[in-house]
């Protein structure tokens, strides 16, 4: 009975370290203006390439394109549209560049999937429901735990 006490205890703060840095991630990339800067420099980049087209006075982009900049290739060699906004980001500010380092949470986020935390927390909720009919058989540990199997 301890160690399920102690893993729903561990699993609590996990929950409550997760929750607190994804609170904190959305005011910092709100506030970065850096990163703002760099977001439109790339929507510039792909209004300017995909000029004439569909696509050529976007107003937005989906986040998922961001990882195609790298597949993107230059008619020089080696060099990506990733490689070009950097350059056009120096040209600019190399300040902007900076950017990552003023987003302090965002390397914990990145490590922090909804899938994972919803799966453990099913798996403890059902061991809790477990020892909750287990003690519900036990009298006397009933009356002893009958305020904390209360909470669902």
């Amino acid at each position: 009975q301890l160690s399920r006490l102690s893993r729903l205890s561990r699993l609590s703060v996990c929950l409550s370290v997760c929750l607190s840095v994804c609170l904190s991630l959305p005011p910092e990339l709100l506030e970065s203006d850096d990163l703002h800067s760099v977001i439109r420099l790339v929507l510039k980049t792909g209004n300017y390439m995909n000029a004439g087209g569909y696509a050529g006075s976007a107003i937005g982009f989906r986040m998922a394109s961001l990882l195609k900049l790298v597949d993107t290739r230059a008619n020089k060699p080696g060099m990506n549209l990733m490689h070009y906004v950097v350059m056009q980001a120096q040209k600019v500010d190399v300040a902007l560049l900076k950017f990552p380092d003023k987003l302090t949470h965002i390397a914990d986020a990145a490590r922090i999937h909804k899938e994972d935390i919803e799966s453990e927390f099913q798996r403890e909720l059902k061991k809790v429901k477990e020892a909750k009919e287990e003690a519900q058989k036990q009298e006397e540990l009933r009356a002893q735990m009958e305020n904390f199997l209360k909470v669902r």
